[in-house]
């Protein structure tokens, strides 16, 4: 299914591709909208006055540009994930990818917002009113800057790089297989970071309890220098 102009809906918007790929150029909605293919889903902007968004490709991955969603927003692939402009929900947001990356410029939620990959996950901005979740199966994480409402749990395999994160409540920063550069933590809870390979960090700071553990595959230092 291919539209290139504008498709406009006063209330709920369902649009299926049960054996090919999807492209919509521009999508309102004034209530729930689900899209869903077997195929790629190719999106250049989708807004919802009312109500949740999803988007599900079963077979391949999703690209949007921007996406604004009165309510939650699900966005669930079995290829890459790219999101080149921004994501807003209203409620919470949840990205998966069972079989690629995950590369999203702005994302943020009102609620809780979880981030999956199989493959790295590369972020500009994210933002969550709730618990902030982000995990790598098996590649790495970057991210610029972070923030939750919550707590903030960021999950590598590879090297875990974070500019800036900050969280009302607890962190913590995983690598299973390398290692962790973190700019700026600032934790209303306690930090755990803790790294298979080296650790170094400029300004890290927790209310609570701040622990570091490298050198889990036996080798690793730990370098903070406050900048």
């Amino acid at each position: 299914i291919a539209a290139t102009g504008a498709i406009v809906a006063g209330g709920t918007a369902d649009i299926t591709a049960q054996n090919g790929a999807l492209t919509l150029d521009s999508l309102r909605a004034g209530g729930a909208t689900a899209l869903e293919a077997t195929g790629s889903i190719s999106l250049t902007s989708a807004t919802t006055t009312a109500g949740a968004f999803s988007a599900v490709s079963s077979a391949a991955g999703i690209t949007a540009g921007a996406i604004d969603a009165a309510g939650a927003a699900t966005l669930t692939a079995a290829g890459p994930v790219s999101v080149t402009t921004s994501l807003t929900a209203g409620g919470a947001a949840d990205l998966t990818t069972t079989a690629g990356t995950l590369g999203i410029a702005n994302v943020q939620a009102g609620g809780a917002l979880g981030l999956r990959a199989s493959g790295a996950v590369l972020l500009g901005t994210a933002g969550a009113g709730g618990d902030l979740s982000i995990r790598s199966m098996a590649g790495t994480i970057s991210a610029t800057s972070l923030t939750s409402g919550g707590s903030a749990a960021v999950e590598g395999a590879g090297l875990v790089s974070i500019t800036t994160l900050l969280a009302d409540g607890d962190i913590r920063l995983s690598s299973s297989q390398a290692g962790i550069a973190a700019s700026t933590v600032t934790s209303g809870g306690s930090a755990v970071l803790m790294a298979a390979g080296d650790i170094d960090g400029g300004t890290i700071a927790a209310r609570d309890t701040l622990a570091f553990l490298a050198g889990s595959s036996g080798q690793g230092s730990i370098r903070i220098v406050d900048e």
